[in-house]
């Protein structure tokens, strides 16, 4: 079932043109295999069932310079989530809804670093 924030963020992302909202979000292949959702401000960034970080890696990229990011994985199945994944980015809320995540970061790194001034990191089962 979809919640009902990425509902109305699609219903924004449909009629949002016609209410005079510019849509910020990169091109749907550069993010495959994640969605994107903006209402003019900030751009919603979901990862479903995503189980390649280097996919995922690759993706997010695509949002570099974008101001106002929420990037929310849900239920993903990640061995690995890179330090590095989220450098860069300007992350203004991330999240983590019934994920298995192996490990987060490399070795002696977290995959959070650089995101200290981020709003709001939640996670949940």
């Amino acid at each position: 079932m979809v919640p009902i924030a990425t509902l109305l963020l699609l219903l924004l992302h449909v009629t949002g043109p016609s209410l005079g909202f510019e849509n910020l979000c990169p091109a749907n292949e550069d993010l495959d295999p994640c969605y994107c959702v903006s209402d003019g401000k900030t751009i919603r960034v979901d990862c479903m069932q995503v189980t390649d970080a280097q996919e995922v890696h690759k993706a997010l990229q695509s949002v570099k310079g974008i101001k106002r990011v929420f990037i929310d994985f849900l239920r993903a199945r990640l061995d690995a989530v890179p330090s590095d994944l989220f450098q860069g980015l300007h992350i203004s809320k991330l999240s983590f809804t019934n994920c298995k995540l192996k490990t987060l970061g490399d070795e002696g790194r977290s995959a959070l670093e650089g995101l200290e001034d981020i709003i709001e990191v939640r996670g949940r089962n």
